[in-house]
């Protein structure tokens, strides 16, 4: 077990404590929130004159050319990295007029100052905070005076800071500032907090609040609806915070709550106050748990962890502990407000030429720089178990000692106090554990026990000690208390740390981490499911952006060598030929085609007119219509794509005569008018184009849909044109238009339709719906998705048994499912603006390989899939004018086609498989995914693992290709893959995707960033494969096998 000793203890008086930390990464709070380190400055004391602005006589290059002291703007930036801070009070700003702080500064009057009892200068107003802020990089958040202040001097201010159009207080700001830009300040304090000093009471506050509130809010609305309302609540356990919830839970987004440690009368000279100091935070604890059950949104609390000027080692260990608190709860605090920055009660002291980092600096720079999550690696907390001893004795305030131990979330005062992060990272996670032993004078002895990872070479240990709690820094002495670091090794394979932390000591630990999973896969080449349909190897191709013109058309400005001889780019053509074997490619729609009017695309292409485009917004040129479409697939009678057509009918504007006719003129072989315009357009040839795959119309469910339908309405429509159209040509298939398989209108139209038609579309998108892209968790939403696309080809299923038994089993064909639109899509990068161009990074290759698995899990119902789409829109393929790019998601539709499909010599079988595997239990996209989750035993598992495998039989050898994918994002699998009735058959090869980035992708400047990898393996044993991924990977194997004896 690894072990560390943080600090040096020349005398221990008590003996040692023992206690255990049990973590576990999966047990995740919520997100850290970066704006809990934050502060406040107030017009106090030198907070701000001699703070953040400079004395008189501080040396010029301490002085930025704004007029700030650069040490104070360093601290900040670089060592505390903070991210709001709030401004100009505090119990300041209740008589503070901010119109007196603006303009020339020779022309600012200087004011009485109420709260402190002193005069204001206003020499730092408005602009002068915006600018330190922006030189700082912090946000802003603004206190609005509701003492003396009225509602029309906070609209002002409002207007002044974030007013974008041509009004007075607007005006006034450029005119101050030079510059057009508002200040764009998103926080706004409904006051400060409810003292005799500050507010009248909480019924008159909230009753004021209730009705200017809103009118605050509504100032910027119309042009700038991004302002956040912060109601000013006290202290979390008062009937103020209660009223004050009750009254303004319709319009505030956060509820301050202020809680000041080492603040209260006691007797200081009875040798406990350094106990009622670092147990002053279970008080704020429990203000946080009360103000949760009064709310539920989001806490900005602002906090201190002492009322002494000059803060000793105790207040140090009190800031620690504040720190935990808030981790410990980051589901409900959104922003911590340490009061104050500089020289008020601050963490740092300033003096002419001079700065001091005091000794609750050191808490507040470790929490910030280790806990705080980045873009690509945001931080976690964790629901950490402390097993402890407890401290029985009086705290201040004493309440916090009659409510201990009362119930399960009742103050603890537990001497070990403790919170951890989890920063989950493709380059390796991290676990950071806080702890500060609070007990005066015993030294403790801690198990760090970490479940599901390991520790990976090193961990850094951050403590802060001295041998006195009373120990402070001074001027004269500025690191007498500091951080100290010490690295330690972990054993092979370890998931425990002994710690040993001195007494009155704060520690920090920093890991990275590993973790793997086991999964066990049984391969039964006689369970078979149904064999599989090549018409799931398919795609689509849309009037939509640079699907057709600049996709499989040639720019304008491509070369020559680029394009055939019937104008088609050949790069696109090789790769839907030779690398994704497209077997159909449905045309011409998509929500286009409901508005399309086909007979405006044949004949010669300078009388072809332009049309508005109504799906999309824009105008279709015409210059791509059937013929073209057709001769994309087949020249000469040589198919150069060697795919099958599926052309979609308009169902929106189109009539039944305008269906039959198409339909005419594609498969029409008599003397009739659309079979020899096809004949006149074909250059006289007389065969057919044969066009097998009808679809009756697209989503004519949506409202987005031109000429959308009820399902009644559709159904009636469609059971006319489904007759009409088989007088036409009886040979055709018919595809009803179906939802995502689980709605009313899937079941009514199935009812409907059973006897007429030969498939049902189904479509659907993963990545596609609200929700915050920025928790960390999109990942898992991401490759999870296709979970609820196998749950809806489940319903769909029973929908179309339940179709065909009261229709008649005998009188309906057996339908399938053609899933003729689906993939990733985010709608919020693949837009109509930049038409539906959408880069695709490795997650979602990843989800692309689980769709395809869902597919061949359900091969017997499951008869065609088309991604949407093909080229450049949505799509696996991006070409610029002389390149063409293979995104993430190419490589697992390649890998598919090539190796689960069958042959003619053999077919591929889709195969039932037991997975054993650990499975995902947070958030899913759509929601309901994880409400079904292990309902019973066919809902959705989530497992880590996910699976599909054929078999195609052979006269000496099988082959079974198996599709693997792990979708735990930190976390390497062993995957033991074992074969029943038959056996190692040779040396297997393997198709690996990988990147160390989840968030990886292709361009055309890193064009094989994202790749295949091929390898090849042994069996462990004849009848078992051991397989070790990486994490957020995918392997195929390609395994030969023959029957067992």
């Amino acid at each position: 077990m690894a072990s560390t000793d943080t600090g040096h203890s020349e005398r221990v008086n008590g003996a040692p404590i023992q206690a255990a930390i049990h973590i576990d990464p999966a047990r995740q709070v919520a997100q850290v929130d970066n704006r809990i380190f934050s502060s406040f400055i107030e017009h106090l004391g030198k907070c701000i004159y001699g703070g953040v602005v400079p004395y008189k006589d501080d040396r010029p290059e301490l002085i930025s050319e704004r007029g700030f002291r650069k040490d104070v703007l360093g601290l900040v930036r670089d060592d505390l990295k903070l991210s709001v801070i709030r401004y100009p009070g505090g119990n300041f700003v209740s008589s503070y007029r901010w119109k007196d702080g603006i303009g020339p500064k020779e022309l600012r009057p200087r004011r009485p100052e109420l709260a402190w009892g002193s005069e204001e200068s206003n020499q730092f107003g408005t602009d002068e905070y915006i600018q330190w802020c922006r030189e700082a990089r912090v946000e802003p958040y603004i206190c609005l005076n509701m003492g003396t202040g009225t509602l029309e001097d906070a609209l002002d201010w409002v207007e002044y800071c974030n007013g974008s159009g041509n009004t007075y207080w607007a005006n006034k700001r450029r005119q101050n500032s030079g510059s057009h830009e508002p200040y764009h300040v998103k926080y706004w304090g409904l006051g400060t907090k409810r003292n005799v000093w500050s507010m009248d009471n909480q019924q008159s506050y909230s009753g004021r609040v209730y009705q200017e509130g809103p009118a605050v809010g509504s100032c910027i609305e119309i042009g700038r609806p991004n302002i956040t309302l912060i109601s000013s609540g006290q202290n979390g356990y008062n009937l103020w915070d209660a009223t004050l919830l009750q009254g303004l839970a319709k319009f505030v987004d956060l509820h301050s709550i202020h809680n000041f440690s080492g603040f209260g009368e006691r007797d200081r000279s009875d040798g406990k106050d350094y106990e009622r100091r670092v147990f002053g935070t279970e008080a704020a604890e429990k203000g946080i748990q009360i103000t949760r059950s009064l709310i539920d949104l989001a806490v900005s609390n602002n906090t201190v962890s002492a009322s002494y000027q000059h803060y000793d080692l105790t207040d140090c260990l009190a800031m620690a502990s504040w720190f935990n608190v808030f981790i410990r709860n980051a589901d409900i605090i959104a922003m911590a407000n340490n009061a104050q920055l500089v020289n008020a009660i601050a963490p740092i002291l300033t003096a002419p030429n001079k700065l001091l980092k005091q000794t609750t600096f050191y808490p507040y720079y470790l929490f910030s720089n280790h806990m705080r999550g980045a873009v690509d690696a945001p931080s976690f907390s964790l629901t950490v178990h402390v097993d402890s001893p407890t401290y029985s004795g009086e705290t201040l305030p004493q309440w916090i000692g009659g409510l201990r131990e009362g119930h399960n979330q009742s103050p603890s005062c537990k001497w070990i106090d403790s919170s951890a992060v989890f920063i989950p990272h493709t380059e390796g996670s991290k676990v950071v554990v806080s702890i500060v032993n609070r007990h005066p004078t015993a030294e403790a002895n801690i198990d760090i026990k970490l479940a599901g990872y390991t520790g990976v070479g090193s961990y850094t240990t951050y403590y802060i000690y001295h041998p006195s709690a009373d120990a402070a820094n001074t001027f004269e002495s500025p690191e007498n208390v500091k951080v100290n670091e010490t690295q330690d090794t972990w054993e092979n394979g370890e998931n425990r740390i002994r710690v040993v932390v001195k007494e009155h000591c704060f520690t920090m630990l920093l890991s990275q981490m590993t973790s793997s999973i086991a999964a066990t896969i049984h391969v039964d080449p006689a369970r078979q499911i149904g064999q599989v349909d090549d018409r799931i190897f398919s795609s689509f191709l849309e009037h939509l952006g640079k699907c057709i013109y600049g996709g499989i058309l040639p720019y304008e400005n491509s070369k020559p060598e680029l394009i055939d001889e019937s104008g088609f780019r050949k790069d696109i053509l090789k790769l839907v030929r030779d690398e994704l074997k497209i077997s159909i490619v449905r045309w011409p729609g998509g929500n286009f085609v409901s508005s399309y009017r086909w007979k405006d695309a044949v004949g010669p292409k300078d009388q072809r007119p332009r049309r508005p485009e109504l799906a999309w917004g824009g105008e279709e040129s015409n210059q791509f219509g059937t013929d073209e479409f057709i001769k994309w697939k087949v020249a000469n009678r040589c198919r150069e794509a060697r795919t099958e057509p599926y052309i979609c009918l308009n169902m929106g504007t189109g009539t039944l005569e305008d269906a039959f006719d198409w339909v005419e003129y594609c498969n029409g072989t008599g003397n009739t008018y659309w079979a020899n315009k096809r004949r006149e357009n074909n250059g006289g040839n007389p065969e057919p184009y044969r066009v097998k795959y009808w679809a009756l119309g697209n989503e004519m469910y949506g409202h987005w849909q031109v000429g959308n339908l009820t399902a009644s309405e559709y159904t009636r429509r469609a059971q006319q044109w489904a007759h009409a159209l088989k007088l036409v040509d009886p040979s055709i298939i018919l595809i009803s238009c179906g939802n995502n398989g689980y709605t009313s209108w899937d079941a009514t139209i199935l009812q409907g339709l059973a006897t007429q038609v030969d498939l049902h579309s189904i479509h659907t998108y993963t990545s596609f719906g609200d929700r915050d892209r920025l928790d960390g968790k999109d990942f898992e939403r991401k490759v999870f998705g296709p979970e609820g696309v196998e749950e809806s080809i489940r319903i769909t299923r029973s929908l179309v048994d339940l179709a065909r038994i009261e229709n008649g089993v005998e009188k309906c064909k057996p339908i399938k499912i053609a899933f003729d639109e689906w993939g990733p899509w985010d709608e919020t990068k693949g837009t109509p603006a930049n038409g539906l161009e959408q880069h695709y990074d490795l997650a979602d290759c990843l989800a692309v390989a689980s769709w395809l698995n869902v597919f061949i899990r359900n091969a017997d119902i499951v008869a065609m899939a088309n991604y949407a789409q093909l080229v450049n829109v949505i799509a696996p393929i991006l070409a610029s004018p002389n390149q063409v790019l293979k995104q993430t998601v190419f490589h697992p539709l390649s890998l598919f086609s090539n190796h689960m499909r069958g042959t003619a010599e053999a077919a591929s079988f889709a195969l039932g498989l037991h997975v054993d595997s650990p499975s995902y239990k947070g958030e899913t996209l759509p929601k309901w995914i994880g409400g079904l989750r292990d309902s019973h035993d066919l809902s959705p598992k989530c497992a880590y693992i996910d699976v599909s495998a054929v078999f195609s039989p052979g006269d000496q050898l099988g082959r079974v290709a198996i599709s693997v994918v792990n979708r735990h994002p930190t976390a390497e699998a062993v995957v033991a893959i074992k074969f029943f009735h038959y056996k190692a058959g040779g040396e297997y090869k393997t198709y690996s995707v990988y990147h160390r980035s989840i968030d990886a992708m292709n361009t055309f400047e890193d064009p094989t960033n994202v790749e295949i990898e091929e390898g090849h393996g042994s069996w462990k044993t004849d009848s078992e494969i051991q397989l070790t991924m990486k994490e957020h990977s995918s392997t195929m194997l390609v395994v030969p096998v023959r029957k067992a004896d």
